[in-house]
């Protein structure tokens, strides 16, 4: 409860004093200068384009497949459970991609996959099989869905401007939203046997913190500062 209450502190100081200025999308994993200097060279280097290269040849084939947004329902190492990871590895891929690239196809991608998310993550119990003291509803404790929100947060920065108002506004308050209260405000889940993980879920909340980059998607916190302000600073 300590943490939290440090947490809180945080939030709330951040929410009153990171509101002046939202910068461009993106500016989480990658910024607007960083991507004209990535662009701007000539000869990249061999390393960076090597590595982009196998990341466009394991998305690319991807693109052609049906989006799965399974309902949650395994533990660790079962079907649901790793198509959630590879979907948030997928949506971050992508992301990156169109930034560097400028190909729709990439961004329709992460659009089509965070509105499925975004359709079914409101509706959704606690995840059915229960590890640690904190579940998540896509994963079977909040770390894992404390690390699938960084990664999911950075790709919608990367589609961010790509995407109508409408688009966002469902998106923020359907998944984003809902996630956060889960994450942060929702207590620990009392079980039979000890919690065995040795880090509790909510330490991962200043990742997703950062990756989000303000507090404000907490609904009691503050209501009126928006998640896309949340999304535009980072810290």
């Amino acid at each position: 409860m300590k943490t939290k209450s440090i947490l809180t502190t945080i939030f709330l100081f951040l929410a009153f004093t990171i509101q002046a200025k939202l910068p461009e999308h993106p500016c989480l994993l990658l910024t607007q200068k960083g991507i004209e200097k990535i662009k701007a060279q000539n000869k990249p280097a061999m390393l960076f384009n090597t590595t982009l290269t196998q990341i466009k040849n394991q998305i690319y084939p991807i693109l052609k497949q049906p989006i799965e947004v399974p309902l949650p329902k395994d533990a660790g190492g079962g079907y649901t459970h790793e198509q959630h990871k590879r979907n948030y590895n997928n949506m971050y891929n992508a992301g990156v991609l169109f930034q560097l690239t400028e190909k729709k196809e990439y961004a329709e991608y992460v659009k089509k996959m965070l509105i499925q998310y975004a359709e079914m993550y409101p509706n959704l119990p606690l995840h059915p099989i229960q590890k640690s003291n904190y579940r998540g509803k896509l994963f079977w404790q909040g770390l894992n869905e404390c690390v699938w929100l960084v990664y999911t947060s950075q790709a919608y920065d990367c589609i961010y401007n790509y995407l109508n108002p409408k688009e966002r506004e469902f998106i923020e308050n359907n998944l984003f939203k809902p996630d956060f209260s889960i994450i942060f405000i929702m207590p620990p889940q009392k079980q039979n046997t000890p919690n065995t993980d040795s880090k509790n879920s909510t330490d991962c909340l200043p990742d997703a913190i950062i990756a989000l980059d303000k507090p404000s998607v907490l609904p009691q916190i503050n209501e009126n500062i928006t998640l896309r302000r949340i999304m535009a600073h980072h810290i």
